[in-house]
């Protein structure tokens, strides 16, 4: 497990028992701190077990979102598919539900997270199946 954690901004790297990886990511992301989170991401793909990659962004500890983060999201969506790979959204109902709506995230990143995920988050983004 890889931690980072910056004043307002956290982010931890860790590997599920399928080699789907995690980022669970906390505090605030914004202009500041998008760089972070899309290194964490950008080593997750490199780590992750399969071929293709797949990685869980989970945001369910995350207070504050602004469009840079939507950005960052978005390039390593848009990265991880290039290549064939997955990557999916964990996040709870309330205001980053709502910004993920507004702005067509919730249409466009749509991979439901394994079971383990789903059970230990609030959902996937967006509606998750569930738990097998």
């Amino acid at each position: 497990m890889k931690s980072l954690d910056l004043d307002e901004f956290g982010a931890t790297r860790y590997e599920a028992i399928d080699g789907t990886q995690i980022v669970s990511v906390t505090g605030e992301v914004d202009l500041s701190s998008v760089p972070w989170l899309a290194e964490v991401i950008r080593r997750a793909k490199e780590q992750a077990g399969g071929e293709p990659s797949h990685v869980v962004v989970d945001l369910s500890e995350v207070e504050f979102m602004d469009t840079a983060g939507l950005e960052v999201l978005l390039e390593e969506w848009n990265s991880s598919r290039r290549l064939d790979g997955r990557m999916c959204l964990v996040a709870p109902e309330g205001p980053l539900t709502r910004l993920l709506e507004v702005s067509g995230l919730a249409r466009i990143i749509h991979e439901a997270a394994t079971s383990a995920v789903v059970r230990a988050s609030h959902r996937c983004w967006p509606g998750c199946p569930e738990a097998r």
